[in-house]
């Protein structure tokens, strides 16, 4: 099964969405806790493309940087 990055952005603005809401309900325990599962599903992001990066890279190499000079 394959993880989608967006599957992770949808998550992370509904967390975002509900943090909003809690906070003008005045709710801050709420709002903490999906600031946080938010942020959690940024990372999540951030390690597949760091992962998926890493892949492209390794298929195609980047060419040797000019000569100085």
């Amino acid at each position: 099964m394959s993880v989608s990055i967006a599957s992770f952005l949808d998550h992370a603005k509904a967390d975002m969405d509900a943090a909003r809401l809690a906070t003008q309900n005045g709710d801050a325990a709420k709002t903490f806790e999906q600031m946080a599962n938010a942020i959690a599903c940024l990372g999540e992001c951030i390690k597949l493309l760091d992962t998926r990066t890493a892949a492209v890279e390794s298929e195609h190499p980047a060419p040797p940087p000019p000569p100085l000079g």
